[in-house]
């Protein structure tokens, strides 16, 4: 993860972002972006993270959880509707 969070990092040096940014990771973006924030405190104005433990689940709250996979097609989320997002 750390890795992953220098080549963030090193990524937008190149290509000229300057300021600090907004990070809203999912899954693996986001335990790169907890890592990114915690390293760069000043690159990383605000952090959101999707589905993103910061622990093991306990057994019991994956069986709540495992139901969810079963509905799911496949790549596509146990949800229907729209998503909508705000620019800040």
């Amino acid at each position: 993860m750390a890795d992953c969070a220098a080549a963030a990092l090193t990524i937008l040096d190149t290509i000229g972002i300057a300021r600090p940014v907004d990070w809203l990771g999912n899954a693996w973006g986001g335990h790169v972006g907890v890592f990114f924030a915690a390293g760069n405190p000043t690159a990383c104005r605000s952090l959101i993270t999707i589905a993103t433990p910061l622990r093991v689940l306990s057994p019991p709250e994956r069986r709540k959880v495992r139901p969810l996979y079963d509905t799911a097609p496949a790549g596509r989320p146990p949800t229907s509707g729209r998503v909508g997002v705000t620019a800040v």
